[in-house]
C-alpha cells in the first residue's frame, strides 16, 4: 500500500511541476522515518522537503450484508457474507528547509470499502493536491 500511494502521489505533484520521489527509495524501512531523519535530510539542501502523510487512526468495520441464516448459530459462526469498511483519519504536513514546524498541513477523514481502497487512494491524492494547490504549498515547491 505504501509503495502504491507513494507512486502515485509523486506522479500528481510532478503533473504539478514538482519534483518528487517517492521515500520507499530513499527510505526504504518505515523505521527509518522520524524527525532526526528528516532533519538531516532537509539540512542537506535549501531546496529539498518533505511531504509527511500518515493515517494516525484506522478503524475495521465488518457488517453482515447477506446472512445465509437468521439464526443465533449464524451469527456466532460468521455465516453469509461479510462486508468491510476502513475509516482512517489521515494527517499531512509539509517541511522544508530552515523551518522547524511544518509550513502546510491538512487532516481529512476517509471512509472506503476493503474492495475500493486504490480508488479512494486516487481520491485522496487528488483532493490532496487540490489542498496544496489553495494552501500555497504546491507554489512553495516548485
Amino acid at each position: 500500500m505504501r509503495v502504491m500511494f507513494e507512486n502515485r502521489m509523486v506522479v500528481a505533484l510532478e503533473k504539478q511541476g514538482v519534483i518528487a520521489v517517492p521515500s520507499f527509495s530513499v527510505f526504504p524501512q518505515l523505521s527509518s522515518l522520524n524527525a532526526q531523519t528528516f532533519a538531516r535530510f532537509l539540512d542537506a539542501s535549501p531546496k529539498l522537503a518533505v511531504l509527511f502523510a500518515q493515517a494516525t487512526s484506522v478503524n475495521k468495520e465488518q457488517t453482515n450484508s447477506n446472512q445465509e441464516e437468521d439464526s443465533l448459530f449464524a451469527d456466532l459462526l460468521g455465516g453469509g457474507e461479510w462486508d468491510t469498511t476502513f475509516i482512517a483519519r489521515m494527517e499531512s504536513a509539509l517541511y522544508v528547509h530552515g523551518e522547524i514546524n511544518a509550513v502546510w498541513w491538512n487532516r481529512v477523514s476517509l471512509e472506503a470499502q476493503e474492495k475500493k481502497v486504490k480508488d479512494v487512494a486516487e481520491r485522496y491524492i487528488r483532493n490532496e493536491i487540490k489542498a496544496m494547490q489553495q494552501g500555497g504549498a504546491i507554489e512553495r515547491l516548485k
